[in-house]
């Protein structure tokens, strides 16, 4: 017989674990990166330029595929002309 949990239970099931939490950080930042480099007219080449790596190393970034440092983080933030701010709520 099938399990028959719920979209609920399955959902509640995924954020006991620390990957799904991962992910969603990855996504935000991958938002506010893209939100940023609209508002600013800057292109993947250009920001990846200005902190000294590959269009290809942005496009991970932004698909949540890198393992960012504090380092790379204030790097993409300064690039883009902003900072870095951190919140634990």
């Amino acid at each position: 017989m099938k399990d028959k949990r719920s979209f609920r239970d399955l959902f509640e099931e995924a954020r006991q674990h620390e990957d799904y939490w991962t992910e969603g950080l990855s996504l935000e930042l991958a938002e506010e990166l893209s939100r940023l480099m609209k508002k600013k007219n800057i292109s993947r080449s250009a920001l990846a330029e200005r902190i000294g790596r590959s269009p290809s190393y942005i496009a991970q970034v932004l698909r949540g595929d890198a393992n960012l440092t504090a380092a790379i983080l204030v790097k993409l933030a300064r690039a883009l002309d902003s900072e870095v701010r951190i919140r634990l709520a």
